[in-house]
């Protein structure tokens, strides 16, 4: 799109219809718009190769073994009290377990209420 502006910015000052004052200010400026975009572009470029800031599922359960162990046995009780919200023993003597893990606001540092909760 920028291209095709700069030919017809051309086309109207081969044609006479710009002076050649006008025509190098539009030339000036869409050669600025035209570094911002290809800028920007790489900017964006760049974000989206970018490692995901989120850990494996592996490295999450060792960090989360690793609290647990270092955990308190009231704090251990209290978090899984947190956490599971239903159990049912069926017929065939299975249990079902119902859990939920709450999703704080990730902050990278944030001091948790069961340890340091780490952010990549």
């Amino acid at each position: 799109r920028i291209n095709a502006e700069e030919e017809r910015y051309v086309r109207a000052y081969g044609a006479g219809a710009l002076e050649f004052v006008q025509f190098r200010k539009l030339i000036n400026e869409l050669k600025r718009h035209k570094s911002k975009a290809t800028s920007d572009l790489e900017e964006a470029s760049a974000k989206s190769n970018q490692p995901s800031r989120l850990p494996s599922p592996m490295v999450l359960c060792q960090e989360v073994k690793e609290v647990l162990r270092n955990l308190a046995t009231a704090d251990r009780t209290r978090l899984v009290n947190d956490l599971i919200s239903r159990i049912v023993i069926g017929e065939d003597k299975m249990a079902d377990v119902w859990a939920h893990i709450p999703v704080p606001a990730l902050n990278v540092g944030e001091k948790h209420e069961y340890g340091n909760r780490r952010v990549a």
